[in-house]
Parts: structure tokens; C-alpha cells; sequence
């Protein structure tokens, strides 16, 4: 396989991911940039993450950050960067960003504990599951193999669970 066709499929396989992909050369302008990425718009740039790997060589893992979606709401998002090394010189660096919402979306949708305290952990754990799935599945318009991989379970799993909160 030539350098190209693996550069092809690397792109690919970053299009595929709900986060945030930017990668800049050593100049600071932009290799390559994911969907995802695209959507978002960094509110500080001169204190991004990215260009700090970039100019110090520094990772930044886990940092809060303040993005803008193209419509132009303000959003928090967790931000990763790291710089890019080839024989001890810093030739690059990537970011990846994941916004909070995500997070947050998941935890406004638990269950009241106290509600479901007296039914039992197997009830409450339960009532997770199924929230966790129908989010899911209405985030990606009920597509099955998009959810499982937000999920982090297999497609068959998922189908299978459908099946049985269809039954219920």
C-alpha cells in the first residue's frame, strides 16, 4: 500500500469520530481537519492548546476549553493536544476536542436515584441502560451502528437490547 491510499484511509477513519480532529504543520497552518472540527470554532486561539504544543512542546490533555458552533453558540468542550515529533524536532501537532455536551446530555438524562431507590439497583441500572440507548439512537436518527459505537457495544448487542426495550 502506497503513503497516499494509508493517508486516504487515515482520513477516513477521522471523519468517522464525534470528536473534533485539527492537525497544523510546523508553520501552525492546517494538515488536516475533521468534520467534526469544522463545526466547532475556538473562542481564544491564542491561547489554544494546539498552537502550545506546537510552540512548547507541551501535551495538554483534558483542558476545558470555550468553543462556538457555527451558529454561534458558545459551548464548553474537553480539549487534547499533543505535539507531533519526528527524531526529536517538533514537526507539527494535533488536537482533539469533544464537546461537553455529550457529557452533560448524559447526565441530565439519569434517572432520579430517590424515585428509584426503593426499586432496587438492578431497576435503577436498568432505567440508565435504556435512556443511554434511546439518546443514542434519536442522536444518530436511529442509526443502529452509529449509536453502538457511541455506545461502545457491538451493533448486534444493540439490536438485541432494541428488541427486548421493544418488547417491554
Amino acid at each position: 500500500m502506497k503513503a497516499k491510499e494509508y493517508i486516504q484511509i487515515l482520513e477516513a477513519i477521522f471523519q468517522l469520530l464525534d470528536e473534533g480532529v485539527h492537525v497544523i504543520d510546523e508553520q501552525g497552518e492546517t494538515v488536516f481537519c475533521n468534520e467534526a472540527m469544522a463545526k466547532l470554532k475556538k473562542v481564544d486561539r491564542h491561547d489554544s492548546a494546539l498552537l502550545r504544543a506546537l510552540r512548547e512542546g507541551l501535551s495538554t490533555i483534558d483542558s476545558r476549553q470555550i468553543c462556538r458552533s457555527r451558529n454561534g453558540q458558545e459551548m464548553a468542550a474537553i480539549s487534547s493536544a499533543y505535539p507531533l515529533l519526528s527524531e526529536g524536532r517538533i514537526i507539527g501537532a494535533v488536537e482533539v476536542v469533544k464537546p461537553v455536551r455529550q457529557v452533560q446530555k448524559m447526565s441530565d438524562q439519569m434517572p432520579d436515584i430517590a424515585f428509584l431507590a426503593d426499586r432496587g439497583l438492578d431497576c435503577y441500572l436498568r432505567e440508565i441502560e435504556t435512556r443511554l440507548i434511546r439518546s443514542a439512537m434519536q442522536e444518530h436518527n436511529q442509526n443502529i451502528s452509529r449509536a453502538a459505537r457511541q455506545l461502545q457495544i457491538r451493533r448486534q448487542t444493540l439490536q438485541y437490547k432494541l428488541r427486548i426495550l421493544k418488547d417491554e
